[in-house]
C-alpha cells in the first residue's frame, strides 16, 4: 500500500498510533563515494516533464552511462529513482563538486540526491532525545505549519 506523506497523513499517524513518522529530505553529499558515478547505488529526484533549470556540464561517456542507467532502472517509483548498477563515466566527472547534478533524460530531469532522501523514519524515540527539544520532532505531527513561525520558548 502506498501512503502519502504529507500534513494530514503525519497527523494521523500521530493521532492514530502516537507516532512521529516523517520523510527526510536536505541530507547532504560531501564525500566522492557519494559520487553517482563511485557508488554502485544512487537516488535521483525526477522532475516529469521539465527542463532542467540548472544541468550539471558533463562528459558524453556520464551523459551516456546516467541517461541508460536511468532510463533503464525498474524503480517503479516516478518521483525518485534508485539506480543500482556500476556506471562508466568520464573520469573528470568524478568530483565532488558534480554532487547534486542534474541531468535531462528525454522529458524528465533528474537531480541526484542523498541515497536517503526522502526515506520515511519512525522518530517516536528519539523525541526525549532530541538536542534542540521535544518540540522539534513534535511540532509537525501536532498540527505545526512552516508558516506559524517559532513558538515562544521553543526555539
Amino acid at each position: 500500500m502506498i501512503i502519502d506523506l504529507n500534513e494530514t497523513s503525519i497527523t494521523a499517524f500521530y493521532e492514530f498510533g502516537d507516532k512521529y513518522v516523517y520523510a527526510i529530505r536536505g541530507l547532504a553529499m560531501e564525500n566522492l563515494d557519494q559520487h553517482a558515478c563511485v557508488d554502485t547505488q544512487s537516488r535521483w529526484e525526477v522532475e516529469q516533464n521539465t527542463i532542467c533549470s540548472s544541468p550539471t556540464p558533463l562528459g558524453a561517456a556520464t551523459v551516456a552511462a546516467l541517461g541508460d542507467a536511468l532510463a533503464s532502472s525498474t524503480d517503479p517509483n516516478a518521483l525518485l529513482k534508485d539506480v543500482t548498477v556500476s556506471l562508466s563515466c568520464d573520469p573528470l566527472d568524478e568530483h565532488v563538486d558534480k554532487l547534486g547534478m542534474q541531468i535531462q533524460v528525454d522529458a524528465d530531469c533528474y537531480t541526484h540526491v542523498h541515497r536517503d532522501h526522502k526515506n520515511v523514519y519512525d522518530f517516536s524515540g528519539w523525541v526525549s532525545n532530541h538536542p534542540g527539544g521535544e518540540y522539534n520532532i513534535q511540532k509537525w505531527a501536532q498540527g505545526f505549519n512552516d508558516t506559524d513561525g517559532p513558538v515562544p520558548g521553543k526555539w
